[in-house]
């Protein structure tokens, strides 16, 4: 009996263990349900839901205290991190409602480069992005905004404290223009700080932000100022001496402000304020790293008014046809230096040839050679004293031979006969003077023009050129302005026998072509024409003079 009970034991055991196997092989059995965790509270707004009338009871004498369900019910509903864009032909601008500020500014018809296809962007990766606001002394660009997208063109975002609202509104224009308004609504009247923003374009690892000698002085496109314009005055601060102090006013007081924000070469991020009376605010960082292996100085903007900040972005191109039609008021955004009547007359000739020639390279070379056939009766009797000096070198050493003394007798009286000479062939010793004078303001001009006119960037010329507003990476149109500076002294030789000075003349077109190596290519395209017009004159004045 007890083997036979044995047997069954087992036998039911083996069968028990073989049937759970079976069960959970083929998903038989029900599975248990998990065991209950320690839930984590977290403070949410419940769902909204239909709400259904209660049987009424009667009030207890003494209510039990609230729950902590029932406190939840008054929390304002929680607001989730949202993104929007408006968006025309020309721009896109991407919102966040984390700050309820511009998280991203594209410029759809600009690249980067000329062999890049990324669109340009107007926001630096820093803080104080544009739009971001503080009420008094309260930051508000971590604080999530409740965000309603009006329309295809119109976005309000809207911040609850206690006892005042914050609204800011954003209206996009047909252009680049984008309409703002920040306004605080209720309690105390608190000063509402609306940043315009800092930085500009994002500054990468490879971009010049400074000035140097060795790249010809040319201006990079990214070095940004801070810039603004009262009473129809531009003013300009470079973002390195900007004081790294926090948002302090940067005028003694309050004035009506045409314009204020940030530009740089090519692009503006500035903001026409409506609102009268405003004071703005710097500040400076030091945070972006470019290439020169340090940390940059990037400038912010901001503008502070009595509850409410009121008016339009400007985010685009420093075109001055463009500006002037959106707003008069941006007619002084375009700084060209003092050269600037002179640069805005070339750009005018130059946009006219562009209109024929469909060409901005082609265009310079044939402004250049107006401009040196103009410049002919002052060039060609210079010319022409030149080749009579060189001619008269044998008699100047005559007399330098018969007053060869250096009491000062002799000195004057060697000085009184070289300037009778001198009158008597007709030769003005201040003849190479005469050439050069003219050509200082007009290189200055072309360089202010070549380094600010959008409409130069990113134009090819010809061949390898494809980019007219900066240097030739390729360093073969500096070389071959320098052969041609070398060719105008052959055509035009010194008149001077000294030897020390012939041979830094010599020297002196290897220095130009050294320091023109970061100069715009359209630049050098100029200087290149322009010797080559002189070169020419000069062989032609020098093959009548000796014919005759």
């Amino acid at each position: 009996m007890n083997q036979r009970f044995l047997s069954f034991i087992l036998a039911a055991g083996l069968f028990i263990l073989l049937w759970f196997y079976i069960g959970t092989r083929f998903n038989l059995l029900p599975k248990p349900p998990p065991p209950k965790e320690p839930v984590e509270t977290v403070e949410t707004a419940p769902e909204p839901a239909e709400v259904k009338s209660a049987p009424s009871e009667p009030l207890a004498a003494n209510p039990a205290p609230a729950t902590a369900e029932a406190e939840s019910e008054s929390f304002e509903p929680v607001i989730e991190r949202q993104k929007a864009v408006l968006s025309n032909e020309l721009i896109q601008i991407e919102f966040d409602n984390l700050g309820g500020l511009v998280e991203d500014i594209t410029l759809k018809a600009f690249s980067v480069s000329v062999k890049s296809t990324d669109r340009v962007h107007l926001v630096s990766p820093e803080d104080s992005k544009p739009g971001s606001a503080w009420v008094g002394k309260l930051d508000t660009s971590a604080r999530l905004f409740e965000m309603e997208k009006v329309n295809n063109q119109e976005i309000r975002f809207s911040l609850k404290d206690q006892d005042w609202t914050l609204v800011k509104t954003f209206r996009l224009g047909e252009g680049y223009e984008v309409y703002c308004d920040v306004r605080l609504e209720g309690g105390n009247p608190e000063e509402v700080t609306m940043f315009v923003g800092q930085g500009l374009q994002p500054i990468g690892p490879k971009d010049y932000t400074s000035v140097s000698f060795l790249r010809g002085g040319s201006i990079p496109p990214k070095l940004t100022s801070v810039s603004w314009s009262v009473k129809g005055k531009e003013h300009n601060k470079p973002s390195a001496k900007i004081k790294p102090k926090s948002l302090e006013p940067t005028l003694e007081e309050p004035q009506s402000i045409e314009w204020v924000g940030l530009t740089d070469v090519y692009f503006a991020n500035v903001f026409v304020p409506e609102t009268e009376h405003l004071n703005f605010q710097t500040f400076q960082t030091t945070r972006v790293m470019g290439k020169e292996g340090k940390q940059q100085a990037v400038a912010g903007v901001a503008l502070t008014g009595q509850s409410h900040v009121t008016g339009h972005f400007f985010w685009g191109p420093k075109d001055e046809k463009l500006v002037v039609q959106l707003d008069p008021k941006l007619k002084n955004i375009i700084n060209y230096g003092w050269a600037g009547l002179l640069s805005k007359l070339f750009y005018k000739m130059l946009s006219g040839l562009y209109k024929w020639t469909g060409n901005w390279g082609w265009s310079i070379i044939i402004l250049t050679m107006l401009i040196r056939l103009a410049m002919m009766p002052l060039t060609l009797p210079s010319i022409r004293s030149s080749l009579k000096m060189r001619a008269v070198q044998p008699k100047l050493e005559e007399l330098k031979k018969k007053y060869k003394g250096d009491d000062l007798e002799s000195k004057q009286k060697l000085t009184q006969e070289t300037f009778a000479l001198y009158k008597k062939e007709g030769i003005n010793p201040f003849s190479s003077c005469i050439i050069m004078l003219p050509q200082l303001p007009i290189f200055i001009a072309y360089f202010s023009l070549l380094r600010t006119a959008i409409s130069l960037r990113q134009s090819p010329w010809a061949l390898w050129i494809s980019d007219l507003s900066v240097a030739d990476t390729t360093y073969v149109l500096p070389i071959i302005m320098g052969a041609t500076m070398f060719l105008g002294q052959m055509a035009t030789p010194m008149p001077s026998a000294d030897p020390a000075q012939q041979k830094m003349m010599k020297l002196m077109p290897i220095f130009i072509s050294a320091v023109c190596l970061g100069m715009p290519s359209g630049l050098i395209l100029y200087m290149i024409t322009s010797n080559l017009f002189q070169f020419a004159q000069s062989a032609i004045v020098k093959w009548r003079s000796n014919k005759a």
